[in-house]
């Protein structure tokens, strides 16, 4: 008999994009099983359009009333739950703990899940819809835009994040590159040179899954270890990430299209990274350790 499996993750854009590896993880322990997937409402966009998914259960801030989400859960009969969900503070420090913090994310996800490991060919994956591609390319088209660089200057956690976008955004301008800010209005202004002929700010103004569509046609993408990071690696568009309270073998997105670039930082945190409760002088962070120049060379790179 199909089994029917329930799939619990809302809590963040990163965590959701993740959501397709984990059905990968079902299939292969219950075959073709009936997979229903509940999401925060925000990040619904992520989940569409994979064929292994039944139903989709969605509604706005879930993050905060695990109640109706449980609710919803045991009103329906499943022979399984999963909830890999970071719930509480032990749960986010498990890149901390040395039984754990020598994988990603997605493995100890699917660890959590009692699902078979993924192995290494697995790459992140997103469903982008031809509606979708339409919108980007009309954009595209209006704007004029040829070669640009997408970039995403802010993750929610001021230690993950970079303060060198307006520099590095004033130099590609200055090579003739467009650059398209995506991301939200609270994200730091990646120009402040005022120089916008070759400049799009169009934060807010796509959709998640529209976002990969605009990443895919890009030179490039730059980012953080951020849930937009994890999009535009699962379009395979190359990927630059920059680092420095975290570390590629536990956080952000992988894949042969993906270069991290990590800080130089303190020797007492070379071995275990923070990825919150940063010890560098308050003079700075690690993460601004990384000059301009690098990640230009990289942009470059993948741009031949």
């Amino acid at each position: 008999m199909r089994k029917k499996i329930a799939l619990v993750l809302c809590r963040t854009l990163g965590d959701c994009v993740l959501i397709h590896n984990l059905i990968d993880g079902i299939t292969k322990k219950y075959g073709d099983a009936e997979i229903d997937v509940y999401v925060d409402e925000a990040y619904k966009d992520v989940v569409f359009g994979n064929p292994k998914i039944s139903k989709i259960f969605a509604a706005p801030f879930w993050l905060g009333n695990w109640g109706a989400i449980l609710k919803l859960v045991t009103e329906d009969t499943y022979d399984d739950v999963l909830i890999p969900q970071q719930l509480h503070q032990e749960d986010t420090i498990w890149h901390q703990l040395e039984h754990l913090r020598h994988q990603h994310l997605v493995d100890y996800y699917l660890t959590r899940s009692r699902l078979p490991k993924r192995s290494p060919t697995e790459e992140l994956q997103l469903y982008i819809s031809e509606h979708d591609i339409g919108v980007v390319d009309k954009i595209l088209e209006v704007n004029k835009l040829g070669k640009y660089v997408v970039v995403h200057t802010t993750s929610g956690v001021p230690t993950k994040d970079w303060d060198k976008f307006p520099e590095l955004v004033h130099n590609l301008i200055k090579a003739g590159i467009s650059v398209v800010q995506i991301g939200s209005l609270k994200d730091k202004d990646a120009n402040k040179q005022e120089e916008d002929e070759k400049f799009f700010d169009i934060r807010e103004k796509l959709t998640l899954s529209q976002a990969g569509a605009l990443c895919k046609k890009a030179i490039c993408f730059v980012g953080l270890d951020s849930g937009l990071s994890f999009i535009a690696a699962a379009t395979k568009t190359p990927t630059i990430v920059l680092q420095g309270s975290t570390v590629p073998e536990t956080s952000g997105p992988w894949g042969k299209n993906v270069i991290n670039i990590l800080s130089t930082t303190l020797p007492q945190c070379e071995e275990i990274r923070c990825h919150t409760n940063c010890r560098y002088p308050k003079t700075g962070k690690c993460i601004n350790n990384i000059e301009v120049v690098t990640v230009l060379e990289a942009i470059k790179e993948v741009g031949k």
